[in-house]
């Protein structure tokens, strides 16, 4: 048997759902980010980590980076970074 995403994601459903967390779905509650969804954030499904929401995040935490991580050069690193990951 394949162990895929939606192995992953349906253990950590019931997970909490066994702590008492209730599971919402549908485009009220937040965007579709599939890759054929109406906000998709990566360009395959064998993209694990979300680039824009990961810089995005580092960005809050860290607000004043050294000037050499900005613009072209962090993006290339973030897809290198991704790489090494994936």
């Amino acid at each position: 048997m394949k162990f895929t995403e939606s192995h992953v994601e349906n253990a950590a459903l019931e997970w909490l759902a066994g702590l008492g967390y209730g599971i919402l779905h549908g485009p009220l509650y937040g965007p579709d980010i599939s890759l054929d969804g109406t906000a998709p954030e990566r360009l395959s499904h064998d993209q694990v980590l979300l680039v824009s929401r990961s810089l995005a995040a580092l960005e809050r935490l860290n607000p004043q980076p050294p000037k050499l991580i900005s613009g072209e050069i962090r993006l290339r690193e973030a897809e290198k970074a991704v790489e090494a990951i994936a």
